[in-house]
């Protein structure tokens, strides 16, 4: 499941929501609204569990010491039962899996971001804050205050989103790798003005080269005579070569004739 994907299901549990006279959401009212019981047990009889969801049920089952911490607004507890309400509205009929005062083990196989409880931590960071939130300016510890959660869980929640909007952003090229490509298309333009001239040569240029004197025993179509100097078809342009040419004022001369002038 995407974080994309699990921030849909908290904005529509939050659109259950009403803030309480904090400006905070009212977690009582959200749950009487979503019809989901609070099912409170002593700390002693929930032994090392902090709460569970009965998603079946629509129970969550907690220690009595969160549920007066849910009572004061103390972050830990809103945190903790916007936790067990992801497992409500994520894992529905699902087995009911504790969330024990240590914290819970996954099992080896299962990758960390496709764990039950990590969708259901990023559920309650996104319940509680949402990327406009994380906007306004507030550095974590006052988003946290302001929204009721522990400063640690802003923090997740904005490394979360970073990471989310980074994978979605283009990926920028290395600046050696597009000098490399930007350069090859160079070449390739080049090559292919080449080949083009090769396979229609100018008009002028063909002009020339037909009314030059022709050399026994060769073909005229890739050798000819300028001026008693040897040239070749394919050697237009190349003043370095000995057979190189060139068309001056309507006729084929050889570069070795004009440089020894």
């Amino acid at each position: 499941m995407t974080l994309e994907e699990i921030e849909a299901e908290a904005d529509r549990c939050r659109s259950y929501s009403k803030s309480d006279v904090d400006g905070r959401i009212d977690m009582f009212q959200l749950l009487k609204a979503l019809n989901v019981k609070l099912d409170i047990r002593s700390d002693s009889e929930m032994a090392d569990q902090v709460a569970y969801s009965l998603a079946g049920l629509r129970q969550i089952r907690c220690r009595r010491s969160v549920s007066r911490g849910l009572r004061f607004g103390v972050p830990d507890a809103r945190y903790v039962v916007g936790h067990e309400i992801g497992h409500v509205f994520l894992h529905r009929g699902s087995a009911p899996k504790a969330r024990k005062i240590n914290g819970n083990e996954k099992p080896a196989f299962i990758s960390e971001d496709e764990s039950a409880e990590m969708q259901a931590w990023k559920f309650a960071r996104a319940l509680f804050v949402t990327r406009f939130d994380l906007t306004s300016g507030e550095d974590d510890e006052a988003v946290a205050l302001r929204v009721g959660i522990p400063t640690g869980a802003v923090s997740l929640r904005r490394e979360e989103v970073r990471k989310a909007m980074q994978a979605k952003a283009p990926k920028v090229m290395p600046s050696i790798v597009a000098t490399y490509l930007q350069n090859a298309r160079r070449t390739e333009t080049k090559a292919r003005a080449a080949r083009k001239i090769a396979g229609h040569p100018d008009v002028e240029q063909q002009a020339a080269w037909d009314r030059a004197a022709q050399i026994a025993g060769e073909n005229p179509a890739e050798v000819r005579c300028a001026r008693g100097f040897r040239v070749e078809r394919d050697h237009f342009g190349l003043s370095a070569s000995q057979v190189g040419w060139t068309v001056v004022r309507g006729e084929v001369r050889s570069y070795m004739d004009l440089q020894s002038r």
